[in-house]
């Protein structure tokens, strides 16, 4: 018996009933609920973002679909290379700004590669 009443057995977390427990769980679900309509929101601003942008650069740069498809395929191939750390040589985690091994900040090419 615990504090509450309750076998402190089993499922059971520091004596909460199945009814507290449920409630817990919906909340959590809001919660990430939310969350996802909160992503979802941003993807969709971005999108349009990117839209907008995309269409101001190619009436004022004279750029056509083919050549944003191209820089676009271009930019994966090198999102995909694995690069290595300049002092000491090891592969570096394309996600991290340092060097996991020896503590080396990793070289950039543009500002986006900071994000």
């Amino acid at each position: 018996m615990s504090l509450f009443g309750k076998s402190s057995r089993g499922n059971k977390r520091f004596g909460m009933d199945d009814d507290f427990e449920a409630k817990m769980r919906l909340l959590e679900a809001r919660s990430e609920e939310q969350d996802y309509e909160k992503l979802k929101l941003k993807v969709d601003r971005l999108t349009l973002l990117c839209q907008a942008l995309w269409h101001f650069v190619r009436q004022h740069q004279e750029l056509s679909e083919e050549e944003l498809t191209a820089y676009i395929e271009e930019l994966k191939k090198k999102d995909e290379k694995t690069e290595n750390c300049s002092q000491c040589g090891r592969v570096m985690n394309k996600n991290q700004h340092r060097c996991l091994y020896c503590g080396s900040q990793a070289q950039t090419d543009s500002y986006f590669d900071t994000l």
